[in-house]
């Protein structure tokens, strides 16, 4: 598998599956619980450059923009860098 085969299975589990039903903050808090994790802190690092009002939105709600941005945001969090332009695009839903 590529990284832009990741890419899509990751957002499709973000929005068309498990999650799309959970604001950031719950998702965040069943992917990287806090006995691993500084979900607050994770939750800010996911959250910057989106609206603080989407914080307590489901995901199926975000639009588009601002899911690719989550995602970005989540990747450069985990340590697997930033999502280009290229795998942006290949991303379909």
């Amino acid at each position: 598998a590529t990284r832009e085969d990741g890419i899509k299975a990751y957002k499709h589990l973000l929005f068309n599956m498990k999650y799309r039903n959970m604001t950031i903050y719950q998702v965040i808090s069943g992917y990287a619980p806090e006995h691993e994790n500084d979900v607050p802190a994770y939750v800010r690092a996911a959250m910057k450059g989106i609206p603080q009002e989407y914080r307590n939105i489901r995901l199926k709600e975000c639009e588009e923009k601002h899911r690719d941005k989550l995602m970005e945001n989540m990747f450069r969090h985990e340590g697997t860098g930033k999502i280009t332009r290229e795998e942006k695009i290949g991303v379909v839903e």
